[in-house]
């Protein structure tokens, strides 16, 4: 299983419900289960420990309409 180091406030958004689309500057082909862990810095609630397992479904170049479910706007090479 691949694993994906995420800061808060943005993973207990991603496990309350409330982020459903996560951005970064880079694709993957990588499709499946996906461990979140909590990113070291800054120091958070899940600071250094696995959080979740979700699934990871498509990875596209992002638009305007992914803003609300990924608590984001939209910025230059932004995949979700």
């Amino acid at each position: 299983m691949k694993a994906l180091s995420i800061k808060d406030p943005w993973l207990t958004m991603i496990m309350d419900g409330k982020k459903s689309i996560e951005t970064r500057a880079w694709r993957t082909s990588y499709r499946g289960d996906l461990l979140l862990v909590g990113s070291q810095r800054p120091k958070g609630r899940f600071s250094g420990q696995a959080a979740c397992v979700v699934n990871l479904v498509d990875c596209r170049p992002m638009t305007v309409e992914d803003e609300e479910f990924a608590c984001c706007g939209v910025y230059w090479g932004a995949f979700s």
